[in-house]
């Protein structure tokens, strides 16, 4: 599923009403060796930090996502 940008989003993501709305990041370490992604509700600002030793390629960032986000309802 391709990703879509911020300006596509609903409207009702940006009322923060509602949990379950997760905005995400890639932070990466110097000259780009290790890198961590960021996953952030935007109601109730709950984070996962998601550790990515194989690599932050577009493979190895969605299935650690996918991963993270598995026990959430």
């Amino acid at each position: 599923m391709p990703a879509k940008l911020i300006d596509a989003r609903p409207a009702v993501v940006e009322l923060r009403e509602r949990a379950g709305d997760w905005e995400g990041n890639l932070i990466t370490g110097r000259r780009n060796r290790t890198a961590i992604a960021t996953l952030v509700d935007r109601r109730t600002r709950y984070v996962r930090l998601v550790a990515l030793p194989d690599g932050h390629g577009a493979d190895q960032v969605h299935t650690r996502l996918a991963e993270a986000l598995q026990d959430v309802p």
